[in-house]
């Protein structure tokens, strides 16, 4: 294991061109970080760290790397550890290990293609609530989980994962990877985007902070193929019409269209030509209460359920 926090603030540490392979173990268990970097106390921080070209694998037999890289930050917004680069490496962290990369409270970090295979080949950028990680730049490469908490202005560009999982505590950050395997992971109310580029319509396409839709932020979707356009379910499951966040209109696997409907009293006023279900209403012209129920429609200003 490299590891390093020094006597004296220093600038300019670097790693390139290397194998760093463990070979400790019976293969049971794991051996700490390949390269370790801490903040200790203000004069003792390491800044300016380049690490590049570096294959860190394990020896056959031997225990995993607990961390290919491990880079951490003190404890308070001050205390970052800045201006990282990693670059043009391949990482092997197995089921045994924890993550390829962990960065903890860094600033102006950057990591570019760089390879993380294996079970846990993850890299994970956290800090804690008052020393959010910032400004980090992923760049291709990729792995198996992607994981953002306590961070900010992070951006991912390219690079295959497996996940991408974000918290609460992820702001300003906006992803758009190469790929996707799985859905991401986005709590509702945090201020990410993430670009599903799995069509050409990528650059459109944002899973939802609930991670169980694609949201389109666009007015329109054209299906321009010179044939017919399809939307649908391709399963025995209904087609929802979702307007204001509630299902309006379902098409039902049958072919049958259902009004999710209103009450008399909570009859809307649309324009002419609408059309609802009003599930109390009477038979008759015009629309009145008490009944077991009409198709409304809307002519000349008034609900008709004749």
């Amino acid at each position: 294991m490299l590891t390093f926090g020094v006597s004296t603030q220093s600038n300019g540490y670097g790693f390139e061109n290397l194998v760093l392979q463990n070979v400790a173990g019976n293969g049971t268990g794991q051996q700490g970080a390949a390269i370790y970097a801490e903040y200790t106390n203000a004069t003792t921080v390491p800044t300016w760290i380049r690490i590049r070209n570096l294959n860190i694998e394990i020896s056959s037999g031997a225990d995993e790397w607990g961390h290919g890289i491990r880079l951490e930050g003190g404890t308070a917004a001050s205390q970052p550890l800045r201006n990282v680069w990693i670059n043009n490496s391949r990482i092997q962290i197995g089921a045994n290990g924890s993550a390829g990369i962990r960065l903890v409270n860094v600033a102006n970090a950057h990591v570019e293609q760089t390879l993380l295979n294996g079970t846990n080949g993850n890299l994970e950028v956290t800090g804690s609530a008052g020393a959010l990680s910032s400004s980090v730049d992923i760049l291709g490469g990729g792995g198996t989980t992607l994981a953002l908490d306590f961070a900010e202005n992070v951006r991912v560009t390219g690079g295959t994962w497996t996940t991408l999982t974000t918290t609460a505590n992820t702001t300003t950050t906006a992803a758009f990877p190469g790929l996707i395997t799985n859905t991401p992971s986005i709590p509702t109310g945090t201020s990410v985007v993430i670009g599903a580029v799995m069509s050409a319509l990528a650059r459109y396409a944002v899973f939802t902070p609930s991670g169980e839709a694609v949201e389109f932020r666009t007015n329109a979707i054209w299906g321009r193929n010179g044939t017919q356009f399809n939307i649908g379910t391709l399963d025995n499951f209904a087609m929802g019409l979702v307007a204001n966040s509630t299902t309006q209109w379902f098409v039902q696997p049958s072919g049958v269209l259902q009004s999710n409907g209103s009450t008399f009293l909570a009859l809307p006023s649309p324009g002419n030509g609408s059309i609802i279900y009003c599930s109390d209403c009477t038979i008759a012209n015009p629309c009145a209460g008490g009944g077991t129920g009409a198709i409304a429609k809307r002519l000349n200003g008034v609900w008709v359920c004749n």
